[in-house]
């Protein structure tokens, strides 16, 4: 993204792609939960890169993140993360299996994040595909977990010399009993970007 991009309309119509986005991914999380979610509505921010790490902590707060690439009419990627907090609330209450750290989890939790990251940017994608009538396809998600520094490498270096400028959606899931913080860090390159625009009827202004 180039700074010429990023006027308040813009980012106003990414408020609101990330609020019927969030709100599908709600939806499909409470399915796989078994509860009654509520949703904040997402607070969408244009953050520099060296800035993600600190949003979560620091660069040594352990995370959970999936990651996948869009392809088709949108290029790029999109991460869906939860610090440890939140990620050991969702695998007790899917797993009911208690961590003290993440470095503690097994094969099955393993299996169940990497499948909940790809409900949430599923169910986020196809929202964003349905609004704009874009073909978006993703990849299957890769799940990592470890400190946000080294996860938030990737994107940073993929998309670093492009920009040093990223979209993240922070959303906040409550539960009968629990509260989850989660992140989306979407990251379509420059002509999808436009193209997004575009599809909405918002024109970019070189």
């Amino acid at each position: 993204m180039n700074n010429k991009f990023l006027n308040e309309t813009c980012i106003d119509v990414f408020k609101e792609i990330s609020n019927i986005g969030s709100s599908h991914a709600t939806s499909a999380l409470a399915k796989m939960l078994g509860d009654v979610l509520k949703m904040k509505v997402p607070n969408v921010s244009i953050i520099k890169v060296n800035e993600l790490s600190k949003l979560l902590g620091n660069e040594e707060q352990v995370v959970a993140a999936t990651l996948l690439t869009m392809d088709g009419d949108v290029k790029g990627i999109m991460m869906n993360i939860f610090n440890e907090e939140s990620t050991k609330k969702l695998i007790d209450m899917v797993i009911h299996r208690k961590l003290n750290t993440l470095g503690d989890i097994t094969e099955i939790e393993t299996s169940f994040l990497k499948e909940l990251g790809n409900i949430l940017t599923s169910a986020y994608l196809s929202a964003l595909g349905t609004l704009t009538n874009l073909k978006i396809i993703p990849s299957v998600p890769n799940l990592c977990v470890d400190m946000a520094g080294a996860i938030l490498s990737v994107p940073a270096i993929q998309y670093g010399i492009m920009s040093d400028d990223m979209m993240l959606i922070q959303t906040q899931f409550e539960s009968s009993t629990e509260v989850l913080t989660g992140y989306y860090l979407l990251v379509p390159d420059e002509p999808s970007f436009i193209k997004i625009l575009s599809s909405l009827g918002v024109s970019i202004s070189e």
